[in-house]
């Protein structure tokens, strides 16, 4: 699987986001009174995180969710074929969670092959194979005359 999953120690200065600015437009309260940060700042956060740029994005999604320890904006985005997963401290700016996936368009692109008694446990391994090694791949196909 290519699938990465990495959470963020509040401890560590190295992973630590920066806090957003604290102007009263990108603030907003919750219903027990806490300072939240807006959509946009999370949405910063996370972009920066994946070093990917707004205008690249796209299924852009946020939400904001209570949980046990507190609430927390959900995001999810895609750049090219990788999907990015996001979970931020609506209170904080940090980042909880963050994953990056390749699966799903791995198994699109099996569902788009139509032929009789496919091998999807074969396809899979020669399409990881293929984005795993693009160069490689496309000097093989030079030499060949593919």
């Amino acid at each position: 699987s290519v699938s990465s999953s990495k959470t963020e120690s509040s401890k560590s200065e190295k992973n630590t986001v920066s806090k957003p600015k604290k102007d009263k437009k990108s603030q907003k309260t919750s219903s027990k009174g806490e300072t939240i940060i807006s959509k946009s700042d999370a949405k910063s956060i996370a972009l920066k995180h994946a070093k990917v740029k707004s205008k690249d994005i796209f299924d852009y999604e946020i939400e904001l969710d209570k949980e046990r320890n507190g609430l927390v904006y959900e995001i999810s985005f895609q750049k090219g074929k990788i999907e990015y997963d996001y979970e931020i401290n609506a209170e904080n700016g940090k980042i909880i969670k963050s994953e990056k996936e390749f699966d799903d368009y791995i198994e699109s692109r099996i569902a788009m092959i139509n032929i009789p008694n496919k091998d999807e446990a074969f396809l899979r391994e020669k399409l990881y194979e293929m984005y795993n090694y693009p160069v490689i791949n496309h000097q093989k196909a030079i030499s060949q005359n593919i």
